[in-house]
């Protein structure tokens, strides 16, 4: 099942979705560090156990897409 919601990435995260209800989210947002880390915070919480987080702009090593995730994996 696909549920679109029009609103930003935080306030979908924090009101809209509980914790634990998503198989898989893929996150397409503001490319800047802080922001790349606020929404993986956001949205990991609210993937199930063996679910799958993925993004687009993953650079592995170059920008902040890329030092963001390597810092949450740590």
């Amino acid at each position: 099942k696909v549920r679109f919601i029009r609103n930003t990435s935080e306030q979908a995260a924090e009101w809209e979705i509980p914790d634990g209800m998503l198989d898989f989210v893929y996150i397409d947002a503001d490319h800047r560090f802080d922001h790349v880390m606020q929404d993986i915070i956001l949205w990991f919480k609210k993937i199930r156990r063996g679910g799958i987080l993925s993004g687009h702009d993953y650079d592995f090593g170059n920008g902040d897409v890329g030092d963001a995730v390597k810092v949450f994996c740590k």
